[in-house]
């Protein structure tokens, strides 16, 4: 509900979040901020993405407390991005988004369509933000399927 004497920042202002970890936070703040962030998550996210503690007996990611601090004023939603119907899905809420957080590798970024250059020419009022990590650029990490495993 909006208060009209004192409105939130970022009241009105649709957020669509395809980030991992390194990004969590900044939704985190912007739905706190009172933006209507839209979370993506692979349909096979992993438990390890949303690690423990657990709420109860269940080890999964709807009882992660991990997840529910990172996730708090979100809204969500399971959609494989690689699959037609899924990217038309998601190219509709993106569409509509006023924002998009994302933090692919450049080279995912690319055969994904979601690199600045395509973003600018398919959704020119965009913002774009996206965030790597330096386990993106190190030697020693073994490379990562994103178009499988999304985020960080």
């Amino acid at each position: 509900m909006t208060n009209i004497e004192n409105p939130q920042a970022l009241e009105g202002v649709r957020v669509l979040d395809i980030s991992g970890p390194a990004g969590f936070y900044c939704t985190k703040l912007m739905a706190d901020m009172g933006a209507d962030v839209v979370r993506v998550d692979p349909p096979d996210a992993a438990v390890d993405r949303y690690p423990g503690p657990f709420y109860g007996s269940e080890s999964d990611r709807d009882h992660s407390i991990y997840r529910w601090h990172y996730h708090t004023n979100k809204r969500s939603v399971l959609l494989d991005i690689n699959s037609f119907s899924g990217r038309e899905i998601f190219d509709s809420l993106l569409g509509a988004a006023d924002v998009l957080v994302e933090t692919f590798r450049p080279s995912e970024a690319i055969v994904l369509g979601l690199d600045g250059s395509s973003l600018r020419e398919g959704y020119p009022s965009l913002i774009h933000t996206t965030s790597e990590t330096t386990a993106h650029t190190a030697t020693t990490r073994q490379p990562t399927s994103w178009r499988k495993r999304w985020g960080d």
